[in-house]
């Protein structure tokens, strides 16, 4: 279900378990390397989905799709977008693995508390204009079912595109075939507004001292150890690096046999 920012009047970062009150985090998996830029600056990694870190094409299917044939007229719009995705699950190893397939890089997990996220991106879609919108992955599609949505025979076709408006379109881009739904994922999506769509991605500023607990590495590595920390520095003292199980892959996945390229679907009257 999407979730658009501006609607929502509050939003808190504590849930009630008796009476106690715990905050809620959320966990993001990147490369080192954009760990390092995204702490040095406080800022996070935004994406168009056209770009080669979103690996599965299905994510970008409906992104890239033709939509001439709805006639939109007035109530057209436009379809550009930056996402963010993270995940509810604290422990992932796909995720580990999705980030260790460059023998030249490492993983590192941020822990963030979800309700601090938000506000710091809410402030930053009204800083610029922004509209930002929150969606948990749909994991309840199969391959086949993803792969003939465009066309009138399928069963879902009309449900979409019979009043196709805005929250339809943001809905197909939180479609996710069911193998994945191990990771758990949920996913913000930044339109319209100041972005600059001529460049790959974009980098909202959040104060990582302010939302982040907890940075992990997959791997010990003393070089990498001290470029993190003193990246940590730049924000907080309290922010602790903590090393998770060095990473041991048993068999080796070879992620392309799961993505399937596509050619340009256009969606059908």
């Amino acid at each position: 279900m999407i979730r658009n920012f501006e609607k929502i009047k509050k939003h808190s970062n504590l849930i009630s378990i008796g009476t106690m009150e715990k905050k809620v985090y959320v966990y993001k998996y990147m490369t080192f390397s954009t760990a390092l830029i995204c702490l040095k600056n406080n800022t996070l990694r935004f994406s168009l989905p056209t770009t080669p870190s979103w690996k599965d094409p299905y994510e970008s299917r409906f992104y890239c799709a033709g939509y001439h044939n709805l006639k939109l007229g007035k109530r057209d719009f436009d379809r550009r977008l930056f996402a963010c995705c993270v995940t509810k699950n604290k422990l992932s190893e796909p995720a580990w693995r999705m980030y260790t397939d460059n023998p030249q890089d490492h993983c590192v997990k941020f822990s963030i508390c979800i309700g601090q996220l938000r506000k710091y991106l809410n402030l930053y879609a009204k800083n610029h204009n922004i509209s930002l919108f929150e969606g948990s992955i749909d994991y309840s599609l199969t391959d086949k079912d993803i792969n003939g949505l465009h066309k009138k025979t399928s069963c879902f076709h009309n449900e979409i595109f019979a009043d196709f408006q805005l929250r339809e379109y943001l809905n197909l881009m939180l479609l996710k075939r069911h193998l994945f739904i191990h990771e758990g994922e949920l996913r913000y999506m930044m339109l319209g507004g100041d972005l600059d769509f001529s460049q790959d991605c974009v980098y909202p500023y959040i104060p990582w001292s302010m939302c982040l607990s907890k940075v992990s590495l997959n791997i010990q590595d003393d070089n990498v150890e001290s470029q993190l920390r003193e990246a940590l520095k730049c924000n907080s003292e309290e922010c602790q690096l903590k090393y998770s199980l060095p990473y041991k892959p048993f068999v080796p996945i070879e992620i392309e046999d799961i993505y399937k390229p596509f050619k340009k679907i256009t969606i059908e009257k």
